[in-house]
């Protein structure tokens, strides 16, 4: 929902959410609204109210559930096969068409990890974000790098080479080039242009979650819409 307006997701930014907006899924008799952690208030209640709105068209048989980012039902995953990817900011901050998708485009670094479910997470552009035992994703619009150094799950290179092919062909036809980082991760030099060399990049257990603790601290704690 863009401006409090119930607006559809198009099929190829599904997994996509920017955590500073609230969606609503509706999938055969279950509707899941999901909340990013920069969500507003109202945002969040429009969320609730559409799902409400739907239950009561379907003459309340569905099942609702409530999704807070970081902390998906199994089911809620289960619908996007090659993950989910949270975005800063909210949908009008982003890039949506291709043309002239790179005017002014903003480098993103996304983190992602997971055994289970993979997760691909924006987080901050610099070396600090990295670490040996996860894989990153680097979009510089027309060239997105896949590093996967030698501690990174099998998981994390499968789903993180996904997401990579997903956004270059699927969400922009075809209009990036994906370059996988593998026995080369230490040493490709355009990659390392942006982050200063890997010599200070921190290690599996300088990370600040092994994959088993990620797991529990987030367990403890087709069709989609936007509520921005």
């Amino acid at each position: 929902m863009q401006r409090f307006r119930l607006e559809p997701v198009p099929k190829n930014e599904y997994g996509e959410f920017y955590i500073g907006d609230a969606y609503t899924k509706y999938e055969a008799w279950d509707i899941h609204f999901w909340i990013g952690e920069g969500a507003t208030p109202d945002e969040v209640g429009a969320a609730a109210i559409t799902a409400v709105q739907i239950d009561q068209a379907l003459g309340g048989f569905p099942v609702q559930h409530r999704e807070v980012q970081n902390h998906e039902s199994s089911l809620f995953l289960s619908y996007f096969p090659n993950g989910i990817r949270y975005i800063m900011g909210g949908y009008d901050s982003g890039y949506h068409h291709v043309e002239g998708l790179f005017d002014n485009f903003k480098p993103r670094l996304y983190h992602c990890k997971g055994k289970r479910n993979v997760r691909c997470t924006e987080v901050e552009f610099k070396k600090q974000s990295l670490n040996l035992g996860d894989v990153f994703l680097l979009d510089l619009g027309k060239d997105i790098y896949v590093w996967m150094p030698p501690k990174s799950g099998r998981l994390e290179r499968i789903k993180g080479m996904a997401r990579a092919k997903n956004i270059a062909f699927d969400e922009r036809n075809g209009a990036s080039s994906v370059h996988v980082l593998d026995s080369d991760w230490d040493t490709d030099e355009d990659f390392w242009s942006h982050f200063g060399g890997p010599s200070t990049v921190k290690s599996v257990a300088a990370a600040q979650d092994d994959d088993e603790n990620y797991w529990k601290r987030t367990t403890e704690q087709m069709t989609l819409w936007r509520q921005a």
